[in-house]
Formats: structure tokens, C-alpha cells, sequence
């Protein structure tokens, strides 16, 4: 998914989606865009070595508020 195309896909999307604030010029956004491309890498990784060191599970609750993602859960 992280390919040049995409990332150009990317870009032209946001240049045409509507919007109420500043819109960001293009190395502020392929700057963020990179950042965003790294979290499911970096993010995942680490919450997978948090559920070790806690012996802990991934798992989706009900709640009153509806559904919630707990990423180490311990039985």
C-alpha cells in the first residue's frame, strides 16, 4: 500500500477534498503522510510487546458507550 502510486493518489485526494481549514502544502503533507504510513508498523509492534510483557490479550468490549478496543486485556 505504501507504494509512490499511492502516495500520489493520496495527495490528490486531499488537494480536492473540501475542507474548513488551511490546507497544508505539499511537504507538511507527505511529511505527515509518511509519519501515518509508519503507525500500523511501529504502533502494532508495540502493542504487541506490551500484551507480552503483560501476558495480556487484544480484545473489543461492550460498553454503554458502545464497543471499545482494549489492546492488552489480562483475564
Amino acid at each position: 500500500m505504501d507504494t509512490p502510486d499511492h502516495k500520489a493518489q493520496r495527495w490528490e485526494d486531499y488537494k480536492q477534498r473540501p475542507t474548513t481549514g488551511e490546507k497544508m502544502d505539499y511537504d507538511s503533507w507527505s511529511d505527515m503522510y509518511d509519519r501515518n504510513m509508519q503507525n500500523n508498523k511501529v504502533g502494532l509492534g508495540r502493542e504487541q510487546s506490551y500484551r507480552d510483557a503483560y501476558n495480556g490479550k487484544s480484545r473489543v468490549l461492550e460498553t454503554s458507550r458502545g464497543k471499545r478496543q482494549v489492546d492488552v486485556f489480562i483475564d
